[in-house]
Order: C-alpha cells, then sequence, then structure tokens
C-alpha cells in the first residue's frame, strides 16, 4: 500500500479515494497500535524516497537482456527506452512491451467483463457478484449463501493488486473490505474464495513464456517479537536490500488482518520461534522465497487455460493467474483463473527463490521484438 497506493487512492478514487484511504490506514492503525502505525509511516516516507527503484530495475532487467542479445539500449527518459539491433528497433515503457492493442487492454481492465468472456470460451472462473459500493445488499446475500470465505476486489484494474481482501466472513468483513476497494472506484467485486496454489503464467503469442508458483506472504517467528514487528522487520530487509529483492513493501493491511485471524492470531501476537506463519493470502507482496519456477509439474489443462484466457481477451501478451489444487479439485477441473492482466509485472518471474533457474523472460520477449532466433 504505502504513500504510492495513498496516491494511486487519490488519482483513481477522486476525494472518495482519499477519505476512503484514510479511514482504511485508521482501521489498520486501531488493530496494530500507534506505535507500528508510526513506524509504518517512516518505512512508507523511506519507500516513498525510492519511488525511482522498480523503474531503475526494471532498466537493468532490460540493458541485461539486450546485451545478452548484442542489442544497444538508449534510456529516452520517463520509463521509455529503445532497443536496437542492426536494422531492428523496438521500445518498452517501464514493464510495458509493445503488444497490446488499447481496445484489448481497455477490456482486461474491466474485470468483471473478463469473467463473462471466460465463462463463455468456456474457462472455470469463481462464483462472483458484481456490486456497487453504495448498495451491499446484493453482496450480503452473496456473501450468506455459502459458508466459504469471500474475497472483495475492485472491478477495474489497479495495476498491483491494490485494494485487494480474502478470507471474509461476515457483514462486518465486507463493509472493511469495500472500503478498501471503493478507493479504487465505486463498482466492486465480491467471488467465492478458491483454496488451492496460485500460478502466474506468463503468455505471448500462443505460447507460454513462464510459469511461477506463488506462495502467499509468511514470516517466522522467534520467540519474542510480535507479529507486526515481524512484518516491519521483513519491511525493512526489503527497504535495505533494493534491486529486484528489494521492489515490494509488505505491510499490515486488511488482508493481513483477516488472514492472522484465521490462524487464531493478531498482529500483537508472538509467534514461537521456527514457526512460520501466512501472514496474507494475497500473493502480491511475498518475497523472493516464496516463488518457484516452474518447468515440471505443472497441472494438467492450466496452461491451456492460461493461453484460453488470453486469447478470449484479445491480448498477445498476458499475466494470467491461476489456482490449482492437486489435492481437492475444484469444481469439475481443479483449477480457476483469478485475473487476466494485460500489463503483467515482469519482475515476478526474476523475483523467486532460485535466481538462477529463472525464465530471462525480458530476453524471450526482446527476442520476438527484434525478430532474433534464439538457441536454447
Amino acid at each position: 500500500m504505502g504513500l504510492y497506493g495513498a496516491l494511486k487512492a487519490v488519482e483513481i478514487g477522486g476525494p472518495a479515494g482519499a477519505w476512503r484511504e484514510l479511514r482504511t490506514r485508521v482501521d489498520v492503525a486501531t488493530a496494530t497500535g500507534v506505535r507500528h502505525a508510526l513506524s509504518r509511516l517512516a518505512q512508507d516516507v523511506r519507500h516513498a524516497e525510492q519511488s525511482g527503484t522498480n523503474r531503475t530495475v526494471l532498466r537493468e532487467m532490460w540493458a541485461s537482456a539486450a546485451s545478452a542479445l548484442g542489442a544497444e539500449i538508449v534510456d529516452l527518459g520517463d520509463g521509455f527506452l529503445e532497443i536496437t539491433r542492426g536494422d531492428s528497433r523496438t521500445r518498452v515503457y517501464d514493464k510495458v512491451p509493445p503488444f497490446n492493442d488499447e481496445v484489448a487492454v481497455q477490456l482486461a481492465n474491466d474485470k468483471s467483463l473478463v469473467y463473462r468472456l471466460l465463462r463463455r470460451a468456456p474457462v472455470q472462473v469463481p462464483d462472483h457478484l458484481e456490486f456497487s459500493s453504495g448498495d451491499l445488499a446484493p453482496a450480503y446475500e452473496f456473501l450468506e449463501q455459502d459458508a466459504a470465505p469471500c474475497v472483495v476486489k475492485p472491478a477495474r484494474d489497479t495495476g498491483d493488486g491494490s485494494g485487494v481482501t480474502s478470507q471474509i466472513r461476515d457483514r462486518r468483513d465486507l463493509r472493511r473490505a469495500v472500503r478498501w476497494a471503493a478507493r479504487f472506484g465505486d463498482r466492486i467485486i465480491i467471488e467465492r474464495q478458491v483454496e488451492g496454489v496460485v500460478y502466474r503464467v506468463l503468455v505471448l503469442d500462443g505460447t507460454v513464456l513462464d510459469v511461477v508458483r506463488r506462495h502467499p506472504p509468511s514470516v517466522t517467528g522467534d520467540g519474542r517479537s510480535t507479529v507486526a514487528e515481524l512484518v516491519r522487520a521483513e519491511y525493512e530487509r526489503r527497504l535495505d536490500a533494493g534491486g529486484v529483492l528489494g521492489a515490494k513493501p509488505l505491510v499490515v493491511d486488511l488482508d493481513c488482518l483477516l488472514t492472522l485471524r484465521r490462524y487464531g492470531l493478531n498482529p500483537g501476537s508472538v509467534v514461537e520461534q521456527g514457526r512460520t506463519v501466512p501472514v496474507k493470502t494475497v500473493t502480491n507482496q511475498n518475497r523472493a522465497e516464496d516463488n518457484e519456477t516452474v518447468r515440471e509439474q505443472i497441472p494438467d489443462g492450466l496452461t491451456d487455460d492460461a493461453l484460453a484466457s488470453a486469447a478470449t481477451v484479445g491480448l498477445r501478451f498476458a499475466g494470467v493467474d491461476v489456482v490449482a489444487d492437486f489435492l481437492e479439485p475444484i469444481g469439475e477441473r481443479g483449477r480457476v483463473v483469478i485475473d487476466v492482466n494485460a500489463r503483467p509485472g515482469l519482475l515476478h518471474h526474476y523475483r523467486v527463490r532460485d535466481p538462477s533457474a529463472a525464465t530471462d523472460v525480458a530476453g524471450e520477449i526482446l527476442s520476438r521484438l527484434l525478430d532474433i532466433e534464439r538457441r536454447s
């Protein structure tokens, strides 16, 4: 979240987004205490001062890929890079290569529309409902139709998973989660939470470039520190690490509070030494150690669903998030698509447990753009 998230809430949600941002911060501060809130604010300021970190890391990623291909790179400024090799030339913007047309991108940003199209494909998606933040009655009814928890998220893509809350089990949870999601707009989606492992599948022109298995963020107890202190220490570690490892903060938010409750914990709980506990269900703030590059044992049909999802939305290039469960099949097919991202985060594919085994997705992308045949 951080100051970047606050500014995004104001930019996307306007004055209403700013007000809801303030209320959500008070909500977390009430749960974690003043000391943690002040420490968190200091970390947010430090993170804001390092706001150029992601752009620097992305530039290094493209530069390394270009060098390996014998290409030259020129920084045009403001995130734009020009890459040439012989008579071939291309440009990229931050993490975005020039593959998708604007119509497909705008369509992908509308999560409700994407779900409708995928169901017609047919690709399995979670049971869900779109509603307005000003009328929670339909969402209450949906929540109470089943004992399983729900997820609430903005109906419009925020670009980084902001505003998503899981583990919603009652009306109070729902009201709080709607405030978090409504920072980014009044259209909200509630969907039945699906248990399983999250896979990010990177797709380009009908082929799969990479698959990453993503586990939720967690902390390991030392027998002395509270969960809030462990989270704060992990945030500090990332700020100090810089580069790919320091690109993602880890903060206590509503998803964290509700996930901890599932395990009988709260931010003030002291975790015994050596015990590892998930502190979020949403994976977007996990660490490198929580991610694995997957080349074998990919669940049957998972990549087929990812390719079908990208094609249905009309995207040449996409990051498709699929939840799959080996032990207890989800629905009839054991997997569901929960997101189709037209501007996928490429750093996910480098921020993995074993960097030496990571797929050089930037190199694969540039080889296509510059029409270079890569040797395996």
